[in-house]
């Protein structure tokens, strides 16, 4: 009984031993992000957690002509050294990597992510050109002669570059890992961002290889600080994490073929740190038939593992007598928890792959290599001989006294004034008491080999954190507490916004629905912060559910996925959803301002209730003008929204058919949010516009010094100025990024989400007013700027239209536009590259990436025509040409092909092989992809169909002249006594033989159109042929377009809006302006005329479409059939009487329908 005693009472001691020594790791998880966030240079997001950190180092870079701001602060200063930085962001990625699932767990991969995000995105700045990075901010020297926070420096921000001429391949190296393993944990929630990663990795990592040298020798002041005893490893390094990325054999292969050379599998090593990473590179998974080779790069993580273990015979780390692996005197415990992360991530490598390690003093299972790597997490946790945790905030006694400046020193918030050099040693550096700030999650220096430490700002060594030294442990905590049996432990602050869903109150099990909310955006506007939420119901029970009722208390935003009923506050599904199945689940969107409660009822039972934190929403558009003496914006109507930048914003309205009634304005606004949800439901990027400078000219009265330039016609009326002319604000001018960034920021609030990716197109068809490529590229770099300043992840989409034709646009014009704007921040889409590609001519638009596109279709010309066969093999042309920069998606854009086309549902075959170059890497032979097109198309092999194919893939779709407009067909062509002279100038084209129906049967009845108009006589007027031939011919073209286009009204206001009277002699009244809109749509959307313009010119060549019988005014062709006129043409007098007459009436409708 004593005996069972005694083993009863040891048991309960070891337990209680066991709970003291137990460390909760998922806190210690949350800690070690907060430091990451503390440490963030630039500006600041509106989820930083850490309240006492500002806005800072804003002008990174600018004093020499980059953009460097953000990235991370390396310690105790404000220096951004690249190397430990990189190193750092190698080690999240990694552990974002290996240890996904339990980040998930622990709903911490999205504040992983952002931490990660941070520094790639300060990287893909640092490297602006292919053989440059940007490998430093700051000068060590200089800023330690400072006690200053963040927030109020004075020090050199000086950037240190590496190029060619000063190479840099350790911390190139180190950089492209860090971007490759970025890549890989980007990969599963943005395809894009990763993507954009890796071509960066690609090239940095090319550039450390091609260009070699140490980095430190190229950066002088960096040596004391961070001095590399070498660069092999990091190029092996890089190489690795790219074939890890990739997958490519070439890294692989660069691995295998290095390894000697390198010291990959020669030197035996005791340490992995930002300094030495041969320990790291666990490739014998990827072996193949480099096998025997990788195992070596193997063997020396074996070493490494003996080492620390102690069974290496004698050739171990040194470990102090508590426990801790001590390498150097300054900053130790960096090299501890390198050490212990690598140890935990070999460790599961080990597990497995149920392998073992053999040490020269014996064999270490993987799971002793994970207890000792767990031993220099607990020690620094707490279990260590003066009980003190080394990682601040964490437990009940930690270091107060860290070597810290922004720690050190009272938080702008309580302390405004700035604090000076000298004042800031004087008065916080030697002040004996705790830091006000406590930068939680810090791991300091640590103690000295003795196990000793002195709390003491002055003690650097031993008190100062570094970037390098809290990374590692991200992943280790995140493992151990997966692994151990602490309790679950929710992440401090509020949820990560971009991938992490917050946590909702569970429902208790009675209720069959749950609810997933996330936060999808967030933004701010102003000083006021809002939120986009998402909700999805799902039914959890095992029956459907009907009659849903959401009562949705405090609501102040717009809703989007719901239906108001009559109850107040009450919401029910949509109607398309009257039942939710079992599993089967719906979701809704919101922007919400102020606390909101959601409560839940099915067939009126209330089931659960839930809150959630959103914010404001605010739905106005920026107006800049002066509304009392300015004439209201030009809000063209529906024939002229295409070209509303195009068009004078001086001229009146009424002008242009306008202007839109509210409500039409209403419904649009509400039918884009839908089409953008949609949009983003799918994954699909929408782009949205940027200011592109184009201003009322009310501006100048509202501004008088404003740069502001009217620019030149652009397709004027008779040179009338009150239909030309638009205004420019020049984008020099400080108003130009005030009014851009206001754009930008009003349009989030409007839409509540942003892929970041924005259009503007300045010059599109317009000639800047100075050819200096200096000012064009100031030009530019402010329209970037303008966007910029709204969206620090701006990426500008611009249109290669304008470089098309226009004869401004030289090489050194072009290149000035192209280069003015960060390299991955500009995407050009050669838009009309099946039958002009800009890329060709252009040495790739000079490097800067861009999207093959197809045009085809101009103004929505339903003619049969197409470029098939340069469609089957421009894109992969353009993609294998030399140096093609349309393969290298610089940006998170997916750069590849695109189709631009003004029109659609027409020549489906045409964008049906389009739509498959995206997925092709071979050119296409045409003609055999036309055979199983059509037997696709008609869901069998019919050979008569099969040679009609043929027939049009030879002409119609075979168009190799360049031409944009095809259609001249008599049906479309403008309506004028001169056709009648000129019959052969539209009838270049035979019919082709029908296939598809509808699109034949319109293409053979055009051309035959063409015959009867022909056959009308000229020489010989016989009336009694031209009455019956002229009313065969309008017979074709008769169809109820107008009457389809008057029913598009949808109230009074649209219909009192546009009812227009005109001369009963032509109808007694246009029903509606909508109806004007129909028939301006095919008579005067454009001309082109050399000598004067003509307001009846068709650019889209539509069809008549019911114009003749309805007005008269085409009835022109029926006027002389009573009439008789003389041999050779429409000679008799009268007749030229009657023409001239039916001329002025037509010129008096025309007046008359413009100015009402």
């Amino acid at each position: 009984m004593a005996a069972t005693t005694h083993a009863i009472l040891v048991l309960l001691l070891g337990l209680v031993a066991a709970a003291v020594e137990s460390f909760d790791y998922s806190a210690a998880l949350d800690k070690t992000l907060l430091f990451l966030e503390a440490q963030r240079s630039g500006k600041l997001p509106p989820t930083q957690r850490v309240k006492w950190r500002g806005n800072s180092g804003l002008g990174d870079g600018y004093s020499q002509g980059v953009n460097l701001v953000g990235g991370y602060y390396d310690a105790g200063d404000h220096v951004k050294f690249g190397l430990p930085m990189a190193y750092s962001v190698t080690m999240l990625s990694w552990a974002a990597i290996d240890f996904k699932e339990d980040f998930i767990k622990l709903n911490q991969m999205g504040h992983v992510l952002e931490a990660i995000k941070w520094g790639t995105d300060y990287f893909i700045k640092c490297h602006p050109q292919q053989n440059v990075l940007w490998g430093q901010v700051g000068d060590g020297v200089s800023d330690h002669y400072c006690w200053q926070r963040a927030e109020d420096m004075t020090t050199s921000r000086t950037a240190y570059k590496l190029d060619a001429e000063h190479p840099g391949s350790d911390l190139a190296g180190e950089t492209a890992a860090a971007l490759a393993a970025a890549s890989l944990a980007f990969k599963p929630y943005d395809s894009a961002y990763s993507n954009l990663l890796l071509v960066h990795a690609k090239q940095i990592f090319s550039f450390a290889d091609r260009f070699r040298g140490l980095f430190s020798d190229s950066i002088g002041n960096s040596k004391q600080f961070y001095t590399s005893s070498g660069y092999y490893d990091e190029l092996l390094w890089g190489a690795t994490w790219l074939h890890r990325a990739t997958n490519d054999e070439y890294y692989l292969k660069y691995v295998v073929d290095n390894c000697a050379a390198f010291g990959g599998t020669g030197w035996a090593v005791k340490e992995f740190s930002w300094d030495n990473k041969y320990a790291g590179m666990l490739l014998e998974g990827r072996a193949g038939s480099y096998a025997s080779t990788l195992q070596q790069y193997q063997a020396k993580a074996d070493y490494f593992t003996c080492a620390c273990m102690q069974k290496n015979d004698g050739y171990n780390v040194k470990l102090t007598h508590g426990g801790l692996i001590y390498v150097r005197e300054w900053n130790n415990l960096q090299y501890s928890a390198s050490a212990s992360f690598l140890l935990t991530v070999y460790s599961d490598y080990l597990t497995t792959a149920k392998k073992s390690v053999q040490c020269p003093d014996g064999l270490i299972q993987p799971q002793q290599i994970l207890n000792f790597a767990k031993s220099q997490a607990d020690y620094i946790l707490g279990k260590n001989p003066k009980s003190l945790s080394y990682l601040v905030g964490y437990g009940q006694s930690y270091p107060i006294h860290v070597h810290h400046r922004g720690a050190s020193i009272a938080p702008v918030s309580i302390l405004h004034a700035s604090v000076g050099c000298v004042e800031g040693f004087e008065t916080w550096y030697k002040r004996n008491e705790a830091n006000p700030n406590v930068i939680h999650g810090a791991l300091v220096g640590g103690p000295n080999a003795n196990d000793e430490f002195t709390d003491d700002r002055s003690v650097y060594d031993q008190t100062e954190p570094t970037l390098s030294g809290t990374a590692p442990l991200v992943g280790v905590f995140t493992r151990l507490h997966i692994l151990s049996s602490s309790p679950y432990h929710k992440p401090q602050g509020p949820p990560s916004q971009h991938y992490a869903p917050v946590p909702q109150p569970k429902a208790a099990p009675a209720v069959p629905v749950e609810f997933l909310h996330s936060i999808t955006n967030s933004w701010m506007v102003g000083s006021e912060k809002y939120y986009r939420h998402k909700v999805v119901v799902k039914n959890i029970s095992e029956k459907p559910i009907g009659g849903l009722k959401l009562q949705l208390e405090g609501l102040t935003g717009s809703l989007w996925g719901l239906n108001p009923t009559q109850a107040k506050n009450t919401y029910e599904l949509p109607q398309w959803i009257q039942t939710l199945q079992p599993n089967s689940e719906c979701s809704f969107v919101y922007i919400q301002g102020l606390l909101i409660f959601l409560f839940v009822s099915i067939n009126g039972v209330p089931l659960a209730e839930s809150s959630t934190l959103g914010a404001g929403y605010i739905s106005r558009l920026l107006e800049i003008q002066d509304r009392e003496r300015a004439p209201p914006s030009v809000q063209v109507a529906a024939a002229h929204t295409a070209l509303n930048r195009l068009i004078p914003s001086h001229s009146s309205s009424f002008q242009w058919g306008g202007p839109l009634p509210q409500t039409w304005l209403d419904q649009q606004l509400e039918m884009q949010k839908r089409i953008l949800d949609r949009m983003y439901e799918f994954e699909m990027n929408p782009v949205l516009p940027a200011f592109s400078g184009n201003v009322p000219a009310a501006l100048t009265r509202v501004y008088p010094s404003a740069e502001i330039t009217r620019l030149g016609n652009w397709f004027t009326v008779r040179s009338d100025p009150k239909w030309c002319c638009t205004y420019l604000l020049d984008a020099t001018d400080p108003l130009f990024v005030e009014i851009g960034r206001a754009f930008i920021t009003q349009q989030l609030a409007e839409y509540g989400k942003t892929s970041h990716i924005y259009n503007c197109d300045t010059f599109d068809e317009n000639t800047p007013p100075v050819a200096d490529p200096e000012y064009i590229s100031s030009l530019a770099a402010a329209i970037y700027k303008g966007m910029e300043s709204g969206d620090d992840d701006a990426v500008w989409l611009m249109q290669g239209w304008l470089f098309t034709d226009d004869p401004f646009w030289k090489p050194p014009q072009m290149k000035a536009l192209l280069h003015s704007v960060p390299l991955g921040k500009l995407v050009v889409l050669d838009l009309f590259a099946e039958v002009k590609p800009v890329w060709a001519t252009s040495e790739q638009f000079y490097g800067v990436p861009y999207i093959w596109c197809m045009l085809h279709n101009f103004a929505g010309n339903i003619e049969m025509y197409g470029f098939v066969d340069s469609v089957g093999s421009g894109p992969i042309d353009a993609r294998l040409s030399e140096n093609s920069t349309m393969a290298t998606p610089l940006t998170q854009i997916s750069v590849g092909v695109g189709m631009s086309m003004e029109g659609i549902e027409q020549n489906p075959a045409v964008y049906d092989l389009m739509s498959e170059m995206a997925f092709r890497w071979d050119r296409v032979d045409v003609t055999t992809w036309i055979a199983t097109y059509v037997q696709r198309r008609y869901g069998k092999l019919v050979p008569s169909i099969q040679d009609a194919w043929k027939i049009l893939h030879q002409t119609l779709y075979n168009c190799t002249d360049g031409l944009m407009d095809k259609n001249r067909d008599v049906v479309v062509s403008f309506p004028e006594f001169t056709l009648y002279f000129f019959p052969t100038a539209i009838t270049r084209s035979a019919s082709p033989k029908p296939c598809d129906v509808v699109d034949l049967t319109r293409q053979a009845l055009a051309k035959y159109a063409n015959h009867l108009f022909v056959e009308v006589p000229i020489r010989e007027v016989i009336c009694g042929s031209v009455r019956r031939l002229s009313r065969k011919f309008l017979g074709l073209v008769d169809d109820p377009w107008l009457e389809s286009a008057k029913n598009l009204a949808q109230d009074d206001q649209q219909r009192k809006q546009v009812r227009i009277l005109v001369p009963t002699s032509f109808i007694t009244m246009f029903n509606l302006r909508i109806e004007w809109n129909a028939r301006t749509q095919i008579t005067m959307w454009f001309d082109n005329t050399d000598d004067e313009a003509n307001l009846h010119r068709d650019y889209g060549n539509k069809y008549w479409s019911g114009m003749l019988h309805l007005h008269g005014y085409y009835d022109l062709l029926q006027v002389h059939d009573t009439e008789s006129g003389e041999r050779g043409g429409f000679r008799d007098e009268r007749v030229e009487e009657g023409v001239d007459q039916a001329n002025k009436r037509v010129a008096e409708r025309r007046r008359r329908v413009l100015h009402q």
